[in-house]
């Protein structure tokens, strides 16, 4: 799935000297996945891009759906730097399922290799290419917002990143009812063995 973006915003996200934040979410319906993200400059907030698309897995859950987002926002990220030939600034990533951020955090901080058992568990494909890509870009913090907090607030008064939650969370649920997509059998995911 292509981004949605301006060329300008691209090089802006990649030369910047500002923190990036970025916020992705999943949707899962009738055993259907999909995702969005969004990128944004923390001073001045500003949104510079957002993405969506589906998520891919026999068994779709929104805990791969969210992963799938997030394995997505920082794949994008690194071709960005690939691309530009720059480094990235500071990048904090958030993401509302709780049990991914743990998980994830826990694998880029564990020194020692996988057991093979561990390989059989659900999604160790995209947690592994989410770890790869943490681990090639130390700049990455991850980071959990609560999901859905505009059902209590008015989105305006809450921080920047939970506003970003709900973009990204309407990104997922559009793509999920303008796409009629078959999602069990996906891509190839490098870095996943």
């Amino acid at each position: 799935t292509t981004p949605n973006f301006t060329p300008s915003a691209l090089k802006q996200a990649s030369l910047l000297k500002t923190r990036i934040t970025a916020v992705c979410d999943g949707s899962v319906q009738f055993s259907q996945g999909t995702f969005g993200w969004v990128l944004a400059t923390s001073t001045p907030q500003r949104i510079l891009l957002s993405c969506s698309g589906p998520a891919y897995g026999s068994c779709m859950d929104s805990y791969r759906a969210e992963a799938y987002g997030l394995l997505s926002i920082t794949t994008f990220l690194h071709l960005l730097e690939i691309y530009f030939k720059h480094p990235l600034q500071p990048t904090t990533i958030w993401c509302d399922n709780l049990s991914v951020v743990k998980t994830v955090n826990k694998l880029i901080s564990r020194n020692r290799p996988e057991f093979p058992n561990e390989t059989l568990r659900p999604s160790w494909d995209i947690l592994q290419a989410i770890r790869r890509n943490f681990k090639l870009h130390p700049e990455f913090t991850l980071l959990h917002v609560k999901g859905h907090q505009d059902n209590l607030s008015d989105p305006n008064d809450l921080p920047f990143p939970a506003q970003l939650n709900i973009q990204a969370d309407l990104l997922a649920n559009t793509f999920q009812q303008v796409s009629s997509h078959g999602t069990a059998r996906g891509p190839v995911i490098p870095g996943t063995g």
